[in-house]
């Protein structure tokens, strides 16, 4: 009952203007299913998904949000907690109420990183920040000066812009984190003033960075907005002084940028996607075609995407996704099948997002679809290729993957730790017995490396980064042994 006014609340906050309570219903209904609707569209699919639930660890089915660390993390906001993402396992981040350095809120709306490494989460009832280093989260709350408290920590929408600023926007304001004060100063709408927001009201999947200038793009129920960064100003059709034809009073939602940096958008309950050219400063319409006949119908967007070879990607409020190749003229409709494993995990998404590597993800309301490029086949790694001559190896012997971007190399003269995303490589020595040379196994067991060398076995802890223990057999009081290419240490619970 609580997740149900929960998602009522959602869409009377950004669909209310198409939503009958019937439909709203229905949608509610649907999340309860135990496997989401099977489309009955007959349209042949070409993708084969790799889909993680609640059975392999993720704390809700319901996606809301991701972001990529640099650290390779995949965080993602969830209807029940902040997930971290190794590539492997689920960690979970709960709040408890008992304990203030916990998680604001368990509905978490949107994910960012800042400059500094710390997550930062738009939260149902405010923002939470985490830190890494002590493994704590800082609660903020936001205000509004017109007594909208409740709705203006709703926050459905926080990034971290190129100067390292950390923006939010929810219900009732904009809000930028003053990093000195420990706080964040509201901007609000005001009718005696043309440069403030045209409404504080900003949709989600509608604030964006501008990839080119230092500015914020979002949208709500009145319109496109331009944040000028510099001088903390707003464009809309209020302020508008070049008389920009993106600028028009209308509910504008979602919003993206394609390849060629042009800004995309679509106002709700129309047949047209619209793209804003910013070199002509022209405003074109575009006809969402399917190519069948008769098929006309009003398409009410929540989520807009490019991936990296301008492909686009929306899903709708009535549980379609749809998907058109850069060469075509018509939107394929990607389905999900109950009878096919490999199908997308739902037919509609809250977000999606792209890996370097052209990998897809796409947040759902029955968990995450993985979609890996079919050009991904075979890639070419070079880890000595940043190593000067005398820390490079000969052979490599054993490969162990920690993460998206960590790949730990198990050479003929010792460990190396190489950044897929970088192409950076890293020896590690051992300055305590020297003894780390042959690595013929690497096995991970209770968050360390075990190193299986030619005459002993060192253990190695990854994430306080100190120089690996070298130890002889006798010790542990276990013999290394190998059978049909296994390694195994007796009377101890680890085994390949």
């Amino acid at each position: 009952m609580v997740l149900v006014k929960r998602f009522k609340k959602l869409f009377s906050l950004t669909s209310e203007y198409f939503f009958s309570k019937s439909i709203c219903q229905f949608f509610c209904l649907v999340l309860f299913c135990t496997q989401a609707i099977q489309a009955v569209s007959a349209q042949s699919q070409n993708f084969n998904f790799i889909n993680y639930g609640v059975k392999d660890g993720l704390s809700h089915g319901i996606i809301d949000a991701f972001c990529r660390d640099k650290e390779g993390f995949l965080w993602i906001g969830t209807y029940n907690g902040l997930d971290r993402f190794d590539g492997t396992t689920f960690k979970v981040f709960h709040s408890d109420y008992h304990n203030p350095n916990t998680l604001m809120d368990n509905y978490v709306h949107d994910v960012c990183e800042d400059h500094d490494g710390n997550i930062w989460c738009g939260c149902e009832k405010g923002v939470s920040c985490y830190n890494k280093s002590t493994g704590k989260f800082k609660n903020y709350k936001l205000n509004n000066p017109n007594g909208f408290v409740v709705n203006a920590n709703q926050v459905y929408n926080i990034l971290c812009d190129r100067k390292g600023t950390v923006w939010c926007a929810s219900d009732a304001g904009i809000f930028e984190f003053d990093k000195q004060r420990n706080n964040f100063k509201g901007y609000y709408h005001s009718d005696k003033d043309s440069t403030s927001p045209s409404s504080d009201r900003v949709y989600k999947n509608s604030f964006i960075e501008d990839p080119k200038q230092d500015g914020i793009w979002l949208s709500g129920p009145q319109g496109i907005n331009y944040l000028d960064i510099k001088t903390r100003k707003f464009y809309s059709f209020r302020n508008n002084p070049q008389q920009f034809p993106v600028f028009f009073n209308a509910k504008i939602y979602p919003m993206a940028f394609d390849v060629q940096q042009n800004l995309w958008f679509a106002t709700p309950g129309k047949q047209f996607l619209y793209c804003y050219n910013f070199s002509s400063k022209t405003l074109s319409s575009n006809k969402i075609e399917t190519g069948k006949a008769g098929n006309e119908q009003l398409y009410h967007l929540a989520t807009l995407f490019f991936d990296s070879k301008n492909n686009t990607w929306f899903s709708t409020w009535d549980l379609k996704l749809f998907y058109k190749e850069k060469s075509s003229a018509f939107f394929k409709q990607v389905n999900h099948d109950n009878a096919n494993f490999n199908s997308i995990s739902s037919s509609f998404v809250w977000d999606i997002i792209e890996d370097h590597d052209g990998t897809i993800w796409f947040g759902s309301l029955n968990g995450i679809s993985k979609l890996q490029s079919s050009a991904q086949n075979f890639s070419l790694l070079k880890p000595n290729g940043s190593l000067p001559a005398n820390q490079r190896f000969n052979f490599i012997n054993a490969l162990y993957q920690a993460n998206d971007t960590s790949l730990w190399i198990g050479t003929n003269t010792g460990l190396y730790a190489y950044n897929l995303q970088t192409g950076q490589s890293k020896k590690f020595n051992n300055s305590l017995t020297g003894k780390l040379n042959y690595i013929n196994y690497i096995v991970p067991f209770n968050n360390t490396l075990w190193l299986v060398c030619t005459n002993d076995v060192t253990v190695f802890n990854p994430g306080n980064k100190k120089a690996p223990t070298s130890r002889d057999s006798d010790p542990f009081g276990s013999r290394v042994s190998t059978l049909r290419g296994q390694y195994f240490l007796r009377r101890r619970s680890l085994v390949s």
